[in-house]
């Protein structure tokens, strides 16, 4: 997850691409921000998850 985190292209899909869907008129740019990056963040580990849930069956099938 370090990596992840440290990661220059993460980093700068983030800043490139999340700006686009912050309402600076709202306000709260920061936690607009926020709450973007953590939905993204849960829908990454939700994701991945189900893969290697269904990695997990599928391989004790083929065995």
């Amino acid at each position: 997850m370090i990596t992840s985190i440290l990661n220059p292209k993460g980093i700068l899909l983030f800043v490139a691409f999340l700006p686009q869907f912050v309402d600076a008129q709202i306000g709260y740019v920061a936690l607009q921000m926020l709450i973007y990056g953590l939905s993204f963040t849960t829908l990454c580990l939700l994701i991945y998850g189900m893969i290697g849930h269904f990695a997990g069956r599928l391989g004790d099938r083929l065995t």
